[in-house]
């Protein structure tokens, strides 16, 4: 009985509760593993300041061939020795890609020719570019020179009237304005568009034809002019003689196989014994006269 007494006489200080010892030691645990994460980023972000891996020693461009690296590198206003991670900027995308989003918009706005670019650095000490140009497919006269667009109709040059570009003059076409950058704007826009569509199945016969891939049908194209909806001339030169013909087009319908066709007989010489200026490929039958 007295030693019942005893113990309801301890004092409540005294008794040590299980559960608040485990909670103390949770808390203790928890506190040390923070404070371990935190020394972790302190050191990593200490080596990323100090670190030479961090630091633009050499530029990477890819896909380029109307703008030169050069130009690229004095418009980006990177400089050597600057810090991998300061000109990470942009919109969400951009930034969480670790892009540089303000060089890639400053870059856009500069060349025409550039349709696409993404600049992103690459450890250790490397800051890539990567292009994508505009193809450029035809010229069309401007009063004082000329106009270069690609199949989109965006014009990518504008020169003075000295030397012809090397690609296809387009005819038949009045322009009603042209700026740098910008789709040109036609007095014509639909005969625009389907002496566009001649040039893009030009190209596409050149791409899907990869067993002859040395022969290029676009580089024997001269000019294209457009007369109406239903007539569409091309002049090519003939590769092998110092000869040209216009081809007639009729419609778009079969536009795809008169291209193959074409390149085909231009590539083996089917011409150089025939007589005859204009081929007639606007029909079912074509004919050489």
């Amino acid at each position: 009985m007295k030693e019942s007494e005893n113990e309801r006489r301890i004092p409540k200080v005294l008794v040590s509760d299980p559960k608040k010892r485990l909670g103390r030691g949770v808390f203790s645990n928890r506190a040390l593993i923070l404070m371990l994460l935190i020394f972790i980023l302190l050191v990593g972000v200490f080596l990323v300041l100090i670190l030479p891996s961090f630091y633009v020693k050499e530029i990477v461009i890819t896909g380029t061939k109307e703008v030169s690296n050069e130009q690229l590198i004095s418009a980006m206003g990177l400089e050597m020795d600057d810090h991998l991670f300061s000109n990470i900027s942009g919109g969400f995308i951009q930034v969480i890609g670790l892009r540089y989003g303000e060089i890639e918009d400053k870059l856009s706005a500069k060349f025409p020719y550039i349709e696409s670019v993404e600049v992103r650095f690459a450890l250790p000490s490397k800051v890539t570019v990567e292009v994508t140009e505009r193809q450029k497919i035809a010229y069309i006269d401007l009063p004082d020179g000329y106009a270069v667009v690609d199949r989109k109709g965006t014009v990518v040059e504008m020169e003075p009237m000295t030397d012809h570009p090397d690609v296809p003059l387009m005819l038949g076409l009045p322009v009603n304005s042209a700026r740098l950058g910008e789709k040109i704007v036609m007095d014509n826009q639909d005969g625009f568009d389907l002496c566009i569509v001649v040039f893009g199945a030009v190209i596409d016969a050149d791409q899907s034809n990869v067993a002859d891939k040395d022969f290029q049908l676009m580089k024997c194209v001269r000019s294209v002019r457009y007369v109406d909806s239903k007539t569409i001339f091309l002049t090519v030169d003939l590769p092998e003689s110092a000869r040209s013909i216009a081809v007639k087009i009729g419609g778009l319908k079969n536009l795809k196989d008169d291209m193959n066709w074409l390149r085909h007989a231009l590539s083996t010489n089917a011409f150089d014994d025939m007589q005859g200026t204009l081929l007639d490929m606007a029909g079912t039958q074509y004919s050489l006269r």
